[in-house]
């Protein structure tokens, strides 16, 4: 979880982890979801972007992208938007 001095909470995911990436963590995150009614803000990182990566991860579930090396201003706001709802200006 990242978050934290007044600011919400959201998970962060790495596109390229190992065993299970990003969007195969964020599909069991999603189905374990529907039995609880509760929602995990998730925000996924990488360190090689890639035209099209921030559609393909909202595409799949994630509610905002942001792309290494994460600048602490940057990923405040991004925890910001997603923890108020507000997905628009997405990094």
């Amino acid at each position: 979880m990242i978050g934290g001095s007044g600011l919400g909470c959201a998970s962060g995911v790495d596109v390229q982890m190992p065993d299970m990436n990003g969007f195969e963590a964020t599909a069991a995150i999603r189905r374990d979801e529907a039995s609880t009614g509760r929602r995990t803000r998730i925000v996924a990182m990488t360190a090689h972007p890639m035209k099209g990566d921030r559609e393909r991860c909202v595409e799949t579930g994630m509610d905002n992208y942001i792309s290494k090396p994460i600048a602490a201003a940057l990923l405040a706001q991004v925890i910001e938007r997603v923890t108020s709802g507000s997905l628009e200006g997405a990094a």
